[in-house]
């Protein structure tokens, strides 16, 4: 058997109806009314179902969109490039996601097509992939609002923020964090010439059901399978199009490197 891998976007560090309105920093103001406003139009967010969009910056001006979905600690994510972004908020869909479980098996769909790949927990431990679930779910490690030194508290639009300011591994680091969802507000890192910013655009209220059915009805084939479908018309075109690669693992670490997988480079 061929050994194929998913082809992976790189989905963080570790990337709507009742949407909580933000402002920038700059943005926000102090008075009473401004706060009564804002607090009259903030839906209440359960930090284990929700959807949160943010968008992602670097040092070189290109931009792009993650959504990230909650259900417990079952997650959703989708990547837009900024090319991506105005076909989105055309109705279109996007040409895939991924999801992680909370048992850390992760799974790419395909929705024109409703086909999916999922790897089983052996499979990743056989390409040695770690599942880092702790980055995933809060988009950057947890640990760094004990690991950076903490500043200001303030409130941004509907949230509470704390900021964290420090440098770890060589790289600096500004995090404004939202302890009601354990999740970044703003975030950005910076080593030498290298750079890039997340920032919350909105987030939004998501049932279970709706969860459930973002992934519901598809055709699924184990990643272990992938090899010997070749004659699949779906597995070729993934494979002519680079959502399916050899070698090379395709999956990135919380700081966005690539992770290793026994020796192929990405």
């Amino acid at each position: 058997m061929k050994s194929w891998l998913l082809a992976l976007p790189l989905i963080g560090l570790g990337c709507t109806a009742a949407a909580h309105p933000l402002s920038s920093p700059a943005s926000v103001g102090t008075s009473t009314d401004t706060q009564t406003t804002a607090s009259q139009l903030c839906a209440p967010l359960d930090a284990e179902h929700l959807s949160a969009h943010y968008l992602i910056k670097n040092e070189a001006g290109q931009s792009w969109q993650i959504r990230l979905l909650r259900k417990d600690r079952n997650l959703i994510v989708q990547r837009l490039a900024q090319a991506d972004v105005q076909k989105q908020a055309g109705q279109q869909q996007v040409q895939s996601f991924e999801s992680w479980t909370q048992d850390g098996e992760y799974v790419r769909y395909f929705p024109r097509e409703k086909r999916s790949i999922t790897y089983r927990k052996g499979d990743l431990r056989a390409l040695n992939i770690q599942y880092d679930g702790d980055s995933l779910y809060h988009l950057v490690p947890s640990k760094l609002t004990t690991e950076l030194e903490p500043g200001a508290q303030s409130q941004q639009g509907c949230f509470a923020t704390q900021t964290y300011r420090g440098e770890r591994h060589g790289v600096s680091m500004d995090l404004a964090w939202i302890p009601a969802l354990a999740l970044p507000y703003g975030f950005s890192h910076h080593q030498g010439q290298d750079a890039l910013s997340y920032q919350l655009v909105d987030a939004s209220p998501l049932s279970a059901a709706e969860f459930d059915a973002m992934i519901a009805d598809y055709q699924d084939l184990d990643f272990a399978d992938v090899g010997d479908s070749e004659s699949d018309p779906f597995i070729a075109k993934m494979i002519h199009q680079g959502f399916i690669q050899h070698g090379g693992s395709g999956f990135y670490d919380s700081e966005g490197r690539p992770l290793a997988d026994g020796g192929h480079g990405h």
